[in-house]
């Protein structure tokens, strides 16, 4: 049996639930002749018109748009008998219509309408296709009753982004440092709800600038994705819900072994910085942070928030999506421990992560680096244990 922990798709009737009060202005989904979908109409969207903001033109066959089984079901699944897989988590296709952007009442009208067509597909499926419930961040009271809706009604998991832009502060910002969101991650831990970390490709980073300019900037700098993680950690947010899941989907794994070694020794010993005239981060925790006195602190002090080494939330509140061609997966698997790593193909996308979507089980099994037993667990136990299948 192999579960699939990360594919998309775009159901026909996505938005046929959202209401008569939003005619005109929720998003309309086009097809062709051949019953692909090709274009996608939101006029309402703020992400295409506001200053800053980076969205994927829709459609664009990279996406996996020329795969029928991205809108129907039964392509879908034959898909799936070809690639060897048993079950599927369907996340939404993102691109071009959910942004926390969206007018508060439009955007949870919107998420709970293609929530509510994907849980027609999963009583039609009960045991193939496993639902990810979209999330409207925007109105936190309403996230709390879109989540309790979804668990309701037998969704396993969540979907946010990694990133925080409302109308309020539209340039990203992470989740935990938001106090706002914390009634809503109390109410997640509460109904033991794994989160699916996810980027929606909108814009308004919080990286915004350094990823989108030349000079190679992007090389050097974090991922959204990974300060959104350090935040999560240094926010104090996993000691006050320690039973949090977080699954980062997409963000392959080269990063989490020097990551999580980079946190804990800074959770021993802030270094000295001498650039921005000393008033970084770390400033706050020297006695006197100026250029005659930058004595330091005991390291102990770092625990204001965390109550053990960052990698301890590595391992007991994070799980990571596998890229199976990648060859470092194998050293994270080394770190980390099997446990903390679940197999996905990105169904249909033909991105890095999608394009070996034919052949990611094959090249998992052929991987004579990961033991039998670990493979096991990546492909079933894993999800079994998580999300309580």
């Amino acid at each position: 049996m192999i579960i699939d922990c990360d594919s998309h798709i775009m159901p026909r009737d996505a938005f046929d639930h959202v209401g008569a009060e939003f005619t005109g202005r929720a998003p309309r989904l086009k097809f062709d002749d051949k019953g692909l979908f090709v274009d996608l109409e939101f006029a309402a969207n703020p992400a295409v018109r506001m200053p800053g903001t980076t969205p994927l033109p829709v459609p664009h066959h990279s996406h996996g748009l020329s795969y029928r089984g991205n809108s129907d079901m039964d392509a879908r699944l034959a898909d799936y008998g070809q690639i060897g897989v048993d079950a599927h988590f369907a996340l939404p296709q993102l691109t071009g219509w959910w942004n926390y952007l969206i007018d508060k009442d439009l955007g949870v009208a919107i998420a709970h309408s293609w929530n509510v067509s994907l849980l027609g597909l999963m009583r039609q499926h009960p045991w193939e296709v496993l639902g990810v419930a979209v999330i409207p961040l925007q109105d936190v009271a309403a996230s709390i009753r879109e989540l309790e809706w979804a668990r309701a009604e037998g969704f396993p998991a969540i979907l946010l982004d990694y990133v925080y832009p409302v109308a309020e502060h539209p340039y990203g910002s992470t989740l935990a440092i938001h106090g706002e969101l914390w009634p809503f991650f109390q109410r997640v831990q509460d109904l033991d709800t794994p989160i699916f970390l996810h980027a929606v490709q909108h814009g308004h980073r919080v990286l915004n600038n350094p990823r989108f300019q030349a000079h190679g900037l992007d090389l050097c700098a974090p991922s959204d994705s990974q300060l959104n993680l350090m935040s999560l950690i240094t926010s104090g947010l996993l000691d006050d819900f320690p039973r949090l899941q977080f699954i980062h989907a997409e963000t392959g794994t080269a990063y989490i072994k020097p990551l999580a070694q980079l946190m804990d020794s800074r959770f021993e010993h802030i270094p000295a910085r001498f650039d921005d005239e000393g008033f970084t981060a770390g400033s706050r925790r020297r006695q006197n942070p100026s250029f005659q006195d930058l004595r330091e602190l005991p390291p102990t002090i770092m625990r204001e928030k965390n109550a053990k080494h960052p990698s301890h939330y590595f391992r007991h509140n994070f799980f990571w999506t596998i890229e199976t061609e990648e060859p470092e997966l194998v050293d994270a698997i080394d770190f980390l421990g099997a446990e903390r790593f679940l197999f996905a193909t990105d169904y249909p996308h033909n991105d890095p992560g999608g394009r070996m979507k034919f052949q990611d089980v094959q090249l998992l099994q052929e991987n004579r680096r990961i033991s039998d037993a670990d493979k096991e667990a990546i492909r079933t136990g894993n999800a079994k244990r998580l999300f309580k299948l």
